[in-house]
C-alpha cells in the first residue's frame, strides 16, 4: 500500500473515531489534537506526515458528506467538526452476519483505545468501501 493512502486511511479513522465518540457534538481539531490522536493510536507515521495530508483529508471527508466543519484557522486547525448523517450511518453500520455485533464505530473505537490502529483502519476501510 502506498504511503499516502495508509495516511489517509489514518487520518480518516482517527477523525471518523472522535467525531462518532463525541456525537452529536462537535469537536475541535488541531495539530496538538492530530499529534495526540497519532500517540494515542501509536501510528508509526510522523507528526510531519500526518500535516502535510490533514487539510486534505478533511476537505475529503467535507466534500464526500461525512463531516461538516464549521471554520477553518489559520493554524491549520479546524472548529465544529461534526458528523453528518451520511457519517453517521456508515459508522452504525451493523456486521450483517450477526446482529448483536457492535456498530463499525464502537469496533473502530475500540481498536484505538486498546492501541490497534491498523484493526481500527481496517475495520473503517472496509465499511467505507462497502458504503460508497
Amino acid at each position: 500500500m502506498s504511503k499516502n493512502i495508509k495516511i489517509f486511511d489514518t487520518q480518516v479513522t482517527l477523525i471518523l473515531s472522535e467525531a462518532y465518540k463525541v456525537f452529536p457534538k462537535s469537536f475541535d481539531l488541531d495539530i496538538d489534537d492530530l499529534e495526540n490522536f497519532l500517540k494515542s493510536s501509536r501510528s508509526k507515521i510522523s507528526l510531519e506526515e500526518h500535516q502535510e495530508y490533514c487539510g486534505d483529508t478533511m476537505l475529503f471527508l467535507e466534500k464526500n458528506g461525512f463531516i461538516e466543519i464549521g471554520t477553518k484557522t489559520l493554524g491549520g486547525g479546524y472548529i465544529d467538526v461534526r458528523l453528518t448523517l451520511k457519517g453517521l450511518t456508515l459508522l452504525k453500520q451493523q456486521p450483517k452476519s450477526i446482529s448483536d455485533e457492535p456498530s463499525v464505530g464502537e469496533m473502530a473505537s475500540k481498536k484505538i483505545k486498546e492501541g490497534l490502529i491498523d484493526s481500527a483502519i481496517a475495520i473503517i476501510t472496509n465499511a467505507l468501501t462497502k458504503f460508497i
